[in-house]
């Protein structure tokens, strides 16, 4: 509804009435998606098993392939993170909004030890979160960086951050939107840092960048393994900070990981005027819910407002009926008795007139 619309039926006292229909469509085609959403499959690049699971190769053995591995190491991961609620949530804001998002994290196991799992988080609020998304690839795997925003309690905040100053109400306009008497937000940014370097093959086939073992060269060329081939590369490395509006709380830490680790569920893409736009598959039904509701509270007004249907009847005809006339809005009686009088029709109702069809379709 127009705001201006609703703003003058609230003033009168008319009826606004909403009827989302929309919502079952956005859960058929989410369920659908679901159904559909892709097992974690690793592909073997390279592999010279031609023989089908668990039958022996040629030399007699079992031949299970890395891809096997890491696809049973993915759906592992998925299996202790509940993944499924991270798909689910991101899968619905992608249909109801066009755009949601989960990401990876890594965690302490358990409170005794130093051994940390990756995990697939669940991003409850996609609107907390902002991904470069001006590169080319439709997975965004060259996003150069991205937020995932929080609020967290002042309590809390003075609770796990004890050496840092909690801040005040008169940071100014620039902080405004960071921080209120209860509450501050706290931002999470993954950058990608770009490193110069050279990849190395060497003659055991293996390869290294030049940075990790420039320092161990002549050892390796005495062991007998050298330098094949060498080209120059630029290495992307991710980095992670926890901030607040005016301080850092965490880091910088690199993540193992080369990529920004936060995954984005998105609409149908389309470019308007140059920009890329991402629609849901609700968008274009948002006029045609506003026509319905228009027209469905149309109808409802003009039936509350419709006067009831009299009897139209002269008072000649009424004399010596008026009881059984009086009670028959009250009692199903079997007749009406009226006084002929003549030139007079017999007593009618007076009907309003009847709602358009196209206002209950």
């Amino acid at each position: 509804w127009p705001d201006a619309i609703v703003s003058e039926r609230e003033n009168a006292g008319r009826p606004c009435l909403t009827y989302n229909l929309l919502l079952n469509f956005v859960n058929t085609i989410s369920n659908q998606i679901r159904k559909d959403w892709p097992q974690a499959k690793i592909v073997p690049v390279e592999s010279d098993r031609n023989t089908p699971e668990n039958v022996p190769n040629k030399a007699g053995t079992k031949d299970y392939s890395m891809a096997e591995v890491f696809g049973g190491m993915i759906r592992h991961i998925e299996h202790i993170s509940k993944a499924d609620q991270a798909y689910d949530t991101a899968v619905e804001h992608s249909v109801q909004h066009s755009f949601g998002f989960f990401r990876a994290i890594t965690q302490y196991s358990n409170d005794s030890g130093f051994q940390q799992d990756i995990k697939i988080a669940r991003i409850k609020n996609s609107y907390n979160v902002l991904l470069d998304m001006s590169g080319e690839e439709a997975d965004f795997s060259d996003a150069n960086d991205g937020f995932v925003f929080s609020r967290i309690n002042r309590q809390v905040f003075k609770r796990k951050y004890p050496n840092i100053q909690s801040p005040n109400l008169n940071t100014g306009d620039d902080y405004q939107h960071w921080y209120d008497s209860e509450s501050l937000m706290i931002a999470e940014y993954y950058y990608i840092e770009f490193q110069d370097d050279e990849l190395l093959q060497f003659s055991d086939e293996s390869m290294s960048y030049l940075s990790d073992v420039e320092d161990i060269l002549d050892e390796l060329a005495d062991a007998g393994t050298t330098v094949l081939r060498r080209r120059p590369v630029m290495k992307r490395q991710c980095m992670w900070v926890k901030t607040t509006g005016d301080a850092i709380l965490e880091g910088p830490l690199e993540i193992p990981s080369s990529y920004i680790p936060i995954f984005a569920v998105v609409g149908k893409e389309l470019i308007v005027d140059g920009r890329t736009e991402f629609h849901s598959a609700i968008r274009h039904g948002r006029d045609p819910q506003r026509s319905y509701n228009y027209w469905r509270t149309a109808a409802a007004e003009t039936v509350a407002l419709a006067p009831k249907s009299p009897y139209i009847i002269a008072d000649e005809q009424l004399e010596g009926h008026e009881t059984e006339w009086e009670d028959a809005n009250s009692k199903n009686e079997a007749y009406l008795s009226y006084n002929h009088v003549e030139g007079l029709q017999r007593p009618g109702r007076d009907y309003p007139s009847s709602i358009p069809a196209a206002e209950l379709s």
